[in-house]
């Protein structure tokens, strides 16, 4: 079969192979008055042939005939086809029209701060119509997260993230999206142990599932086993090579000083806030400022004064204080060791103190970067902050050897 395709469109049988996948599904919709009608189609990549080919045609105000029937030709017809067994899908369906519309509307937005309050605004919408629809409150579990991660939302967004997860948790316990952001909501509250152990559970139950190990790596992470959570990592994009939110993957190779790894895992999410300024850090530590700074150019005005200074200026004392200030109401221990590292970097050494010390009381153990992280260089070369910087240390310690206590 050949693929029509010309020389500058996207030849999906050529990604296929890159992604070293042996089998891809297409689609095509085409809407004739108010007929929509979709046809899919799964190709064999080494022989490039059409192996199934099935068609759907519905209202075009009838979304959710189109996703059952959409569902029901997969189950029945092209996971047998594909070598896979088909089992009926126990999750929650949508009663409402308008409620599924909006949820579909959602899932288009992006998570950067505006946009992810959008999708916030249609997705309480939605569940106003249709209250029983676990996806919705999956997706608002994400959102929330988002909002209070990134968004200035805080922690009364994690609340209601947590809140919405349990949500669709209670009307379909087998949904995975909602077991993970539940889990790296824990993480980020300091919950290791707890995290730690829904997360095993996660992997032994879908050991398949990208998303399991991702966020099985995500506490590793935090926890201090940087080697595992790179592993987890590794495995979660074998999975699924294209899941932007993966993206996080590139911290933990970061700090294992994989960074061309780190950054494979960053353009995930190429062209987000976090993918931008996470690429700057990579690049601080691989000893290119220059590098760095081009790229805190893209992103927000806030990055303004470490720019002055990764092209050779000094960090005023007003720019660190703000950067503490603008830290500690998080609940994320992991951003204040990041904060602090980047004080530590521009010279502020007295402010990395500050952030460094309240990211492991808070229950950041992964201690052993403070005597391998690149930016901490001259923190560490700094006789001045020696004894503090052990008590830090000491602590760090003390908290990853208590989780590597619960794990045993």
């Amino acid at each position: 079969m050949t693929s029509g395709l010309s020389d500058d469109e996207l030849n999906p049988v050529q990604v296929a192979r890159d992604l070293g996948v042996t089998s891809i599904v297409t689609g095509q919709y085409l809407q004739e008055g108010e007929r929509l009608s979709l046809t899919l189609e799964a190709i064999d990549v080494e022989s490039q042939t059409v192996v199934w080919r099935r068609s759907v045609a519905v209202s075009a105000q009838e979304l959710i005939s189109l996703r059952e029937e959409v569902s029901g030709t997969v189950e029945r017809d092209l996971l047998p086809a594909l070598g896979f067994s088909s089992a009926e899908s126990t999750g929650t369906r949508p009663t409402s029209e308008a409620a599924y519309d909006l949820y579909l509307r959602s899932l288009s937005a992006s998570t950067e701060p505006v946009p992810n309050q959008e999708a916030i605004d249609l997705l309480e919408q939605a569940l106003e119509l249709d209250p029983a629809y676990a996806p919705a409150w999956s997706q608002l579990s994400i959102r929330n997260y988002h909002h209070g991660a990134y968004g200035g939302g805080g922690d009364e967004y994690y609340d209601r993230s947590v809140d919405a997860a349990n949500r669709a948790l209670e009307l379909d316990p087998e949904l995975t999206v909602p077991a993970v952001r539940r889990i790296i909501v824990e993480v980020e509250r300091s919950q290791l142990t707890e995290a730690y152990d829904a997360a095993i559970q996660l992997v032994e139950h879908r050991p398949k599932d990208a998303r399991a190990h991702f966020v099985l790596s995500y506490v590793l992470r935090y926890a201090g086993d940087l080697d595992g959570a790179v592993r987890e990592c590794d495995t979660a994009l074998s999975l699924d090579p294209q899941n932007p939110g993966f993206r996080s993957c590139g911290l933990a190779n970061s700090l294992a000083g994989r960074y061309e790894r780190a950054l494979q895992f960053l353009a995930l999410a190429e062209g987000s806030t976090f993918s931008i300024d996470n690429s700057a850090m990579v690049r601080i530590r691989q000893g290119r400022p220059d590098e760095a700074a081009r790229l805190l150019r893209q992103s927000t005005g806030r990055w303004e004064p470490f720019i002055e200074r990764l092209e050779g200026g000094t960090l005023a004392e007003e720019a660190a204080q703000a950067m503490i200030q603008g830290t500690l109401p998080y609940s994320d221990s992991e951003q204040q060791y990041w904060a602090g590292a980047l004080l530590a970097y521009s010279g502020a050494h007295a402010a990395a103190m500050e952030l460094l010390r309240e990211g492991v009381e808070r229950g950041y153990c992964s201690y052993p970067l403070l005597d391998s992280d690149p930016a901490l260089a001259g923190l560490r070369a700094d006789p001045q902050f020696a004894a503090e910087l052990d008590e830090i240390r000491a602590a760090g310690r003390a908290c990853h050897e208590s989780f590597l206590a619960h794990v045993a």
